[in-house]
């Protein structure tokens, strides 16, 4: 028996799961993390594992001077 993906009335929609294939942006951007203005507030927007990640794709980033 054939299995149509689009006959609902068989067993409901089939989904079709591909993996992404992702290369290296050619486009990279300056990220800055601004140390918070509030005297109580040590949170910075972006943990150290996440740097990692941008700068690997090309991404510089720029933190300052007191933030976190």
């Amino acid at each position: 028996m054939d299995i149509n993906p689009l006959d609902t009335e068989q067993i409901g929609l089939k989904t079709l799961e591909k993996h992404l294939i992702r290369s290296k942006s050619e486009v990279s951007l300056k990220i800055g993390l601004p140390k918070e203005i509030s005297n109580d507030e040590r949170r910075v927007s972006l943990t150290p594992g996440g740097v990692s990640i941008l700068k690997a794709n090309g991404h510089e980033i720029f933190i300052e001077k007191g933030a976190g």
